[in-house]
C-alpha cells in the first residue's frame, strides 16, 4: 500500500487484457517512468496513436511497479503486473480531471517516437528503447522544432543515428569495447519469431477510447450506466474520502464530479 506517487502505473483489467496507464506524480507533468530514467523492452504489436494517446499491445519485459485504488482503505493498493500474460501499455497526454487536469510534457516527444518504432513493422521486438526526453538529443530538437538551426532539422537522419551501432570504444590499454546503440529496436521476423508473432497477432487492444476520458470506447448510455453503477457501489466510501481529505477545499459535488469522470 501506499501513494500513488510511488507507482509507475495504474493497473486495471480489461477485455481480459492487462491495461497498464502510466501515470505522473500528483499535479505533475512527467510520466514516472520518464523522471526515472527506465528504457522500454518487450515485444509488441504496431504501437497505435492518436494526438491523446499512445498503445502498445504485447508482452512487456520492462519493470513496472502498479497499483489499484483502493475506496474502502482510500490509498493505493500493490498490484502485481503478469509478466507472463500480454498487457496493453498507455501512454495518455492529458492525466487527471477537472481542477486537476494536466498536459504530460513526455507525451509530445514519445508520440514521435513510437512513430518512428511503427516504421518498423507489424511486430516489433524493443531490447532498449529509453522514456528520458535527455536521451534523444539532436532527435529530440529537430522533431520538436525547438532551434532554428537547419542542422537541428533532420529527423530521420537523428534517429538512425540513435538506432546504429557506435563505433567500438577504445580502452587506454588499448582494447576495444563493443558499445549498443543508444536505441534499439527491430522488425520481429516471420521465419526466425514466428511463435511470438503467432502470440502478438492473436492479441487485440481494448476499446480504451480517444484518451481523453475514464469511460472511453462505450457509448453515451453505457458510459453513463457505468459511471451510476460506480457512484453507487462507492457512495458512503467517497463521502468519506471527502470529508477526511478534500473537505476543505472542494465541495462534495465538485468532489464527485471529479472522480466520476
Amino acid at each position: 500500500m501506499g501513494k500513488q506517487d510511488d507507482f509507475d502505473a495504474q493497473l486495471r483489467v480489461k477485455d481480459d487484457m492487462q491495461v497498464v496507464e502510466l501515470q505522473a506524480p500528483f499535479r505533475g507533468t512527467n510520466y514516472k517512468v520518464c523522471s526515472d530514467g527506465k528504457r522500454l523492452s518487450g515485444n509488441f504489436n504496431k504501437p497505435e496513436i492518436t494526438d491523446d494517446q499512445i498503445t502498445l499491445t504485447g508482452f512487456l519485459y520492462t519493470d513496472i511497479s502498479c497499483y489499484e485504488y483502493d475506496f474502502k482503505q482510500k490509498q493505493a493498493v500493490e498490484k502485481e503486473l503478469n509478466y507472463e500474460k500480454p498487457v496493453c501499455l498507455v501512454f495518455k497526454r492529458e492525466l487527471g480531471s477537472g481542477d486537476y487536469k494536466r498536459e504530460i510534457d513526455d507525451f509530445r516527444l514519445l508520440k514521435f517516437v513510437f512513430e518512428f518504432v511503427g516504421k518498423e513493422g507489424e511486430f516489433i521486438s524493443i531490447p532498449s528503447l529509453p522514456l528520458a526526453d535527455a536521451d534523444y538529443g539532436d532527435f529530440r530538437n529537430s522533431v520538436l522544432k525547438l532551434h532554428s538551426d537547419p542542422a537541428l532539422e533532420d529527423p530521420i537522419g537523428d534517429w538512425n543515428l540513435l538506432t546504429a551501432t557506435p563505433p567500438p570504444k577504445v580502452l587506454s590499454n588499448g582494447n576495444k569495447v563493443d558499445v549498443p546503440p543508444r536505441v534499439s529496436i527491430a522488425a520481429l521476423k516471420e521465419d526466425e519469431d514466428s511463435e511470438i508473432i503467432e502470440k502478438l497477432k492473436a492479441l487485440s487492444t481494448p476499446a480504451l477510447g480517444s484518451g481523453k476520458g475514464r469511460y472511453g470506447g462505450e457509448s453515451t448510455s453505457e458510459r453513463l450506466s457505468s459511471r451510476l453503477k460506480w457512484l453507487s457501489e462507492n457512495a458512503d466510501n467517497l463521502i468519506k474520502c471527502h470529508e477526511e481529505k478534500f473537505s476543505e477545499i472542494l465541495s462534495l459535488e465538485k468532489f464527485i464530479e471529479m472522480v466520476s469522470r
